[in-house]
């Protein structure tokens, strides 16, 4: 017999009853309406749909009978289960529910229910005490440090901002959080004597109220809350304490997250439900198949932790990565995640299905070689890209903290260039935008040269490319940068040029060649993203070696056609801007082939070298040339602009690449 009808409805009830469904097979699940009696009545499966944050997203009058798939494989010694998935509507984001055999190892053990409150749980002081007990990882960071201001818990009710270096302090927690658009207190240069004297907690933010409670409640009297220890209007103390987060966050005592909370005024635990915590046993009685006993629990780590509001916030990344230990008020339960464990209420040791989570923080181990220097480096910058600003200039000071961690934990002597490293050039330059190109784009406002992936919004892709496995072709002559805050290479960029030797190869024309359409998914149909092919008139060979241009920018028609786009900077001041000056400068956006000016190709690195399930495979049969694709304004003849890349997958001779194209030292900005 399947589960007891008193833990599932009719309807999940029958779905491990009967005719098992085949692979890949969609049935038809209750509407809206259904789930919510059903839930009302006590369906496992269907109250863990209606808890759910999705679960708001479904339209309140829904007919519309959602369906249901299982998962599975078949194996000689029997049926291998993974999940059972729920969605409204082919293609929409649904619900996925874990399914294991239940055997012996893994038969849940004892579980007490949670309270209601999860503030009357006692697990947050035993992690808190396990940790700094007995966690090697996890004692790292100056205890000794204290950010410029501090916020003192007087008791439940008051609170009053300290100025670190006019009285002493202690150990103090921070808060990670978004910020909303709603209004709320924040320090000022004008209430900055008034905070200092008294900040009533019931004016504050409900989810400042569950930090201060929760940090109260763990013997932190002082807590570190950005918009109330970082002087807002005054543009100085911003840039100075934004560059300082690494010790913010790295020498805070507890890191508290209000990971469900998507602005100021909202609360945590929405989705709290002790009776779908503990996940649910049962026995399937499919015909023709031996009877299996099944443990089935919703994949709440996604919702509550991967896919919270706070984790797609850039700043957060950082929060995050480098605070030693954090507490999570998450949808549905506490979690817990130090550099050591990942855990919950459910899991109250360890979650067994947090392992990519778990290297989201530093560990502070030093890699053996610069294979895993750049692969550790490339692996911060892909999962940062995917997250958002709200201030487009905030590109690199919301990374300041990961790129001064980098470097300190690798123990690297090295110039840190806009989001590179100067041991990873000219490789890294190769770096390409990412498969839905229409997310990404330049920023209107400067944030770092068009070399850098800093200058770009949305997802990119890191070359990959190891100094070590291939012939670099272009050389790097001189960097420069000017930095908004003198001696924080790692802040606000306000200008630069990197000087690079090699085979310029150009002016090129470009062949146009019809565009993939974009699918109701936002996906590109075709595997080509391509829109042109660089030609070169009395280039040898150049125009048989199949190179294709990949741009950096795109944006779609009204036929759903990818259309490429070009931008550079303009206004720029001749004399000043071979040195890197672009004050002043603005955007200039435009159709690639329509912009008035020259195309060129730069070859970095030829590599002969090919990144496939988790390991690097030499192959002296392939060869990708990597160039970059340069575009030079008609009334700019000094200097160029990053617009894209330019791959070659085929080996070229060197006579017929370097004995025609002439070395030249040229400047990108």
């Amino acid at each position: 017999m399947a589960s007891s009808p008193s833990r599932l409805c009719t309807l999940c009830d029958a779905m491990f009853k009967g005719k098992l469904p085949d692979i890949d097979q969609w049935l038809p699940h209750h509407n809206r309406v259904d789930i919510l009696a059903a839930s009302d009545r006590g369906c496992f499966i269907c109250t863990s749909i209606v808890k759910s944050r999705s679960w708001d997203n479904v339209p309140q009058q829904s007919l519309e009978k959602f369906e249901y798939s299982l998962f599975y494989k078949r194996k000689e010694s029997g049926l291998d289960f993974n999940l059972l998935y729920i969605r409204p509507s082919p293609g929409a984001e649904g619900w996925a529910f874990q399914i294991e055999i239940l055997e012996e190892r893994n038969r849940p053990g004892s579980f007490s229910t949670p309270p209601t409150d999860p503030f009357d749980s006692e697990l947050p002081q035993r992690w808190m005490q396990e940790c700094t007990d007995s966690h090697e990882l996890c004692q790292r960071g100056d205890l000794s440090y204290r950010p410029t201001r501090l916020l003192e818990i007087i008791d439940s009710k008051r609170l009053r901002l300290v100025e670190t270096c006019k009285r002493s302090t202690g150990p103090y927690a921070s808060l990670s959080h978004c910020w909303g658009n709603q209004e709320m207190m924040t320090l000022k240069a004008n209430n900055l004597t008034q905070l200092c004297d008294v900040i009533q907690v019931a004016d504050l933010p409900k989810k400042y109220q569950e930090a201060i409670s929760w940090s109260s409640r763990l013997g932190i009297r002082f807590i570190w809350i950005d918009s109330l220890c970082i002087i807002q209007d005054d543009k100085d103390d911003w840039e100075y304490e934004a560059v300082s987060m690494k010790k913010v966050y790295g020498c805070s005592l507890l890191n508290i997250c209000s990971a469900a909370a998507s602005n100021s005024n909202g609360v945590s635990f929405q989705g709290r439900d002790p009776s779908i915590m503990e996940c649910l046993s049962l026995t399937s009685s499919w015909d023709g198949e031996t009877d299996i006993n099944l443990k089935l629990e919703y994949h709440v780590f996604y919702e509550d932790i991967m896919d919270s509001p706070l984790r797609g916030r850039a700043w957060v990344f950082q929060e995050w990565y480098l605070s030693p230990r954090s507490l999570i008020l998450s949808h549905s339960q506490l979690w817990w995640h130090c550099r050591q464990n990942v855990a919950c209420e459910r899991y109250s040791e360890y979650y067994p299905m947090a392992r990519d989570f778990q290297g989201m923080k530093s560990n502070q181990l030093i890699p053996e070689s610069i294979y895993q220097s750049v692969k550790t480096w490339d692996t911060h910058v892909q999962k940062y890209v995917s997250t958002t600003l709200t201030n487009e200039t905030d590109r690199l000071i919301a990374f300041a903290g990961v790129a001064q961690d980098f470097y300190q934990t690798q123990r690297i002597s090295d110039q840190y260039l806009a989001g590179l490293w100067r041991s990873h050039l000219p490789p890294a330059l190769c770096w390409g935008v990412h498969n839905d190109f229409t997310r990404s784009k330049r920023t209107s406002h400067y944030t770092g040269p068009s070399w850098s992936w800093a200058s770009m919004l949305g997802p990119i892709w890191l070359a990959g490319i190891m100094p070590f496995t291939n012939d670099t072709v272009a050389s790097v002559e001189s960097v420069w940068l000017k930095h908004a805050v003198e001696g924080h290479s790692t802040g606000v960029v306000q200008g630069g040029y990197i000087k690079l030797r090699g085979h310029l190869i150009g002016p090129l024309t470009l062949e146009h060649q019809d565009m993939p359409k974009i699918n109701s998914k936002g996906l590109i149909e075709a595997d080509d993203p391509t829109t042109y092919l660089p030609k070169v008139t009395n280039g040898g060979n150049f125009d048989t070696w199949g190179g294709v241009l990949y741009p950096d920018e795109m944006t779609q028609d009204t036929s759903d056609k990818l259309v490429p786009l070009l931008s550079y900077l303009d206004n720029l001041i001749p004399g000043l801007c071979e040195q890197g000056i672009v004050d002043n400068s603005s955007r200039k956006i435009e159709r690639l082939g329509e912009a008035k000016g020259r195309y060129f190709c730069l070859p970095v690195v030829r590599d002969e070298c090919w990144f496939k399930n988790g390991r690097f495979l030499y192959d002296d049969t392939f060869e990708t040339l990597y160039c970059l694709a340069l575009f030079q304004p008609t009334h700019q003849h000094t200097v160029f602009h990053r617009i894209g890349t330019i791959r070659f997958e085929k080996k070229i001779p060197n006579d017929q690449f370097k004995g025609i194209y002439t070395k030249k030292t040229i400047t990108i900005l």
